[in-house]
């Protein structure tokens, strides 16, 4: 604070060219004006460093042709919509007529189960 009133005086009273400063005056003049000089520096390079980068676009000739698109892509595959099957009696399968994805329709033979289980419990029963 003191330095800017020192300053201060100095440019109004003596003159800023005059020649008659002191040495001491001299030297803190020239530090006031070497940390302006740094202030404008650094204000200038901050100012270059943080312009806009120039945009390099990839540009190729135009040629007629055509427009082929290739995908290449791997991942899990998922039905639209899910059927539960169920049976009304248990057993092991003897026959089966249709394999995973096939399309049925109601009424289709999907599935023999033996009837040898079933055949017994009847007789049991009897």
């Amino acid at each position: 604070m003191a330095l800017i009133r020192f300053l201060t005086y100095s440019i109004l009273k003596k003159g800023i060219f005059s020649m008659k400063f002191l040495p001491n005056q001299k030297k803190c003049l020239l530090i006031f004006l070497m940390l302006i000089l740094i202030i404008i520096i650094t204000a200038v390079m901050l100012y270059i460093i943080n312009l806009p980068k120039k945009i390099n676009y990839q540009t190729v000739p135009v040629i007629r042709g055509n427009i082929e698109k290739h995908v290449l892509a791997t991942g899990k595959l998922d039905a639209l919509s899910k059927v539960d099957v169920g049976a009304q009696v248990s057993g092991q399968l003897q026959t089966l007529y249709v394999k995973e994805g096939d399309m049925v329709k109601k009424g289709d033979l999907l599935a023999v189960i033996d009837p040898q289980k079933a055949q017994n419990v009847v007789k049991e029963s009897e």
